[in-house]
């Protein structure tokens, strides 16, 4: 819709709830760095809105290597641009947002936008079983997928599972389970109790014994300070 300064201003209508999407959308661009937040809905809202209107940009021509001559040319962004670039973008409208025609939502748009964010949320889940069938790795998982599965009432191995305890091995930092006893990486004995246990020892010997041969021959190739002379 037109203003009176002939500024142009559009709605983007949100139905996404903030359980979900606790961030709700914040988008950056060079026209809004401090970005512009389309807010989730909070448990006794519908929906929300954000208006959108022109922006003043600035066009950066290089001229030459000095960035100081550079030409700038300030350039309007129309508040369609805006939201064109939204919805291409960042896919807005599979994530259950719209832009208004009218000055408030009908029954059949909130519908619609619910029956989109719908099909998108099972093509998270669909995505998330890939993955996981893959890697077998839940911490590979976006954490979008996996409210997907809790706002779709999903049961599935990878969205209810919380991802093994890690940490650095302190010798190579190869990152590992807490409760290994010998990195799989360098051949650190990390639990002696557990590797003697289990007999681990006699078979990280080989990999310590590897270690310090290539660590000697390193130092050897290693060219030596020149002594001073006395």
């Amino acid at each position: 819709m037109k203003r009176g300064n002939m500024q142009t201003e559009l709605v983007i209508c949100n139905i996404a709830e903030k359980e979900f999407e606790p961030e709700g959308f914040k988008i950056k661009r060079s026209y809004a760095f401090n970005s512009l937040w389309i807010r989730p809905c909070e448990e006794n809202e519908k929906f929300t809105t954000l208006v959108v209107r022109d922006h003043e940009d600035m066009k950066v021509d290089h001229v030459e290597y000095d960035a100081s001559k550079a030409i700038r040319t300030p350039v309007t962004v129309t508040a369609q641009q805006i939201v064109n670039d939204f919805f291409s973008n960042e896919r807005l409208d599979l994530k259950g947002c719209f832009v208004l025609k009218n000055s408030f939502p009908t029954e059949q748009e909130l519908q619609s936008a619910h029956s989109r964010r719908r099909m998108y949320l099972q093509q998270c889940v669909n995505n998330g079983n890939v993955e996981y069938s893959r890697t077998q790795r839940v911490d590979d998982i976006p954490g979008e997928w996996k409210r997907a599965c809790i706002e779709l009432g999903v049961e599935t191995d990878w969205a209810f599972i919380a991802p093994p305890e890690m940490f650095n091995c302190p010798s190579c930092a190869e990152r590992l389970r807490v409760g290994v006893a010998i990195c799989k990486s360098c051949g650190a004995i990390l639990d002696k109790e557990k590797a003697e246990k289990f007999g681990l020892l006699q078979e990280a010997a080989p990999v310590e014994r590897k270690k310090r041969i290539q660590r000697r021959k390193k130092e050897k190739e290693e060219p030596q300070p020149n002594s001073a002379s006395v």
